[in-house]
């Protein structure tokens, strides 16, 4: 598709109708209708919304050829009688362009949808009154071939095989994503089962008993820690009772305290700094 679009963008007038036709063709069987409703939306908005007027006329050369492959319901559908809009176009050869694919326009149009109807004789009306006298030959044509009869047996019959098409591709579509939809129930299925024997074998292997023990013996752990960091140590003294000449025993509790290490240097004795350097003694 984004070959196709390329070369439809910068390819020669032959190979862009050529390519036009490939592309209606292909959509119109593809069986995803999500994405085939996205490439058309693509195609809206490079051709039918752009400021170029060659982009434009391609836009109308697509919708040609989507007229010849899908069912009046479809091509409403999709939208394609907004290109009647194009009859109030400043460019010249765009109003030209549509007049020439005004008869297939008609054709595509429910005699019983008087919105479209009214539209289509609006647009009518202004390429006839906004024409100019070197196409006036050409809007005469297309006022005689919208005023022939048409057999609208053979008419209705296309249709009508067209619609059946359509009709068998959007069941095959519906079952595809309902298959898929299953698929994924079904999934989500095994995910809750493999879920709930994860937590049945790990309540086996780690049992709310052993969970409890575990965190207690945490508990006796950190309060150990707590208990030697702030440790009071005791010290006995040893007295003697002078009256009874017995030994008493004192205890005292000394709280450790961190020692601070501080970086300024301490200041030595001379004993020190005698004892380090082994100064000779002074004598008297």
């Amino acid at each position: 598709m984004n070959a196709m679009i390329t070369v439809i963008a910068k390819g020669i007038p032959k190979t862009k109708k050529l390519c036009c036709d490939n592309i209606a063709l292909y959509l119109s069987q593809y069986g995803d209708l999500r994405k085939r409703k996205d490439w058309i939306n693509q195609l809206f908005e490079i051709y039918f919304k752009s400021d170029s007027y060659c982009n434009r006329i391609t836009f109308i050369n697509i919708v040609e050829s989507f007229s010849e492959y899908i069912s009046k319901k479809l091509f409403k559908q999709y939208e394609f009688f907004d290109i009647l809009i194009f009859s109030k176009d400043p460019v010249v050869n765009v109003r030209m362009r549509l007049i020439k694919i005004l008869p297939l326009l008609y054709k595509k149009i429910d005699s019983d949808d008087l919105t479209i109807l009214n539209m289509f004789n609006e647009a009518v009306q202004d390429c006839i009154l906004s024409g100019s006298r070197s196409f006036q030959f050409m809007i005469q044509q297309t006022k005689e071939e919208l005023l022939k009869p048409n057999d609208e047996n053979l008419m209705n019959k296309r249709d009508q095989e067209m619609m059946e098409k359509e009709e068998i591709i959007l069941k095959n579509d519906q079952k595809q994503r309902q298959l898929l939809l299953d698929q994924e129930r079904d999934d989500l299925e095994i995910n809750k089962i493999d879920l709930n024997d994860y937590l049945n074998k790990y309540k086996k292997k780690y049992p709310l008993s052993k969970i409890k023990n575990s965190n207690q013996s945490q508990t006796n752990l950190l309060k150990r820690q707590q208990i030697q960091n702030g440790a009071s140590t005791l010290i006995i003294k040893k007295s003697v009772d002078f009256d009874s000449k017995s030994p008493l025993l004192e205890c005292t509790q000394i709280t450790k305290k961190p020692v601070l290490k501080s970086k300024t240097p301490t200041t030595k004795s001379i004993c020190d700094i005698k004892k380090q350097f082994k100064l000779p003694s002074i004598k008297k």
